[in-house]
């Protein structure tokens, strides 16, 4: 009975500890404004080009996104946000998004793009089908990576990130950079708090060269977002801990119960 104990409490232990998400503050952005992008290679763009990120530069400032276009929580509503707010902006700029996961191709980048073209031109989601750009969308590019590619642009920008084995999502922090037109880090933008004047005056700065300091500091974890409300599964977090900690106690208890039988029946 002590061994069947002892290992139902390892197994509970084992699972609380792989279902627990990571703690917050290994997944901050570890910000490096200044730094430039690297050259990189093995990116392929939304048609299955095979492109760089110096294709982008050049042109004026870049925002610079990482994220999935799989995901089913966080990035697509930061993506609605960012191409929402710089739709009237008049300072010539690019939107580049790479992907996090190097199982993504082409394809699924496409499909993204077809609403998102949408987005950055007042009507709404194009009724175009995949890959057809709309004016002002011949700004916007999502790129997928392979994994070395994937490394350097997230060192780069120090943005990091763990996939959930169980899930397949990614964790990883809400938020871009602005990129200068040489590609450099100008600065950046944490979570969803960010509005159209900010963006514009990012992008302002960004064009004339500028670098800014640190933004302040903020964890938004992708993996625990629930677009269809809005907000942060916490409650249903803490819910989940707390029946972990329950079943923990119970066995924890019931050890304890069985140590004592175990002494009475010594001392009889």
């Amino acid at each position: 009975m002590k061994r069947l104990a002892l290992l139902l409490l390892c197994l509970v232990l084992a699972r609380i500890a792989a279902a627990a998400p990571p703690d917050p503050a290994s997944l901050e952005f570890r910000q490096h404004p200044g730094r430039a992008i690297p050259p990189v290679a093995g990116l392929r763009d939304q048609d299955g080009r095979s492109v760089a990120i110096a294709d982008y530069l050049g042109k004026g400032p870049v925002i610079f996104v990482l994220g999935y276009y799989r995901c089913p929580m966080l990035c697509s509503t930061l993506m609605d946000a960012v191409l929402e707010r710089v739709r009237g902006v008049a300072v010539p700029f690019q939107v580049v998004a790479v992907s996090i996961d190097p199982s993504e191709t082409p394809a699924d980048a496409a499909r993204k793009y077809g609403y998102y073209s949408g987005l950055m031109n007042a009507g709404g989601p194009a009724p175009t089908g995949p890959g057809t750009a709309a004016p002002d969308a011949a700004r916007l590019h999502l790129l997928t990576a392979t994994p070395a590619a994937i490394a350097a642009l997230t060192d780069a920008v120090g943005f990091p990130y763990r996939r959930d084995a169980d899930t397949g999502q990614y964790y990883h922090p809400a938020g871009f950079a602005v990129l200068t037109p040489e590609g450099r880090i100008s600065r950046y933008f944490l979570g969803l708090g960010f509005s159209e004047r900010d963006v514009r005056l990012a992008l302002v700065e960004a064009s004339h060269g500028k670098v800014g300091g640190l933004a302040d500091r903020l964890v938004l974890l992708c993996s625990h977002y629930d677009p269809a409300t809005g907000r942060y599964n916490v409650a249903a977090m803490a819910m989940a801990r707390a029946a972990g900690l329950g079943t923990l106690v119970a066995l924890l208890s019931g050890l304890f119960i069985l140590r004592r039988r175990g002494r009475k029946g010594s001392r009889a």
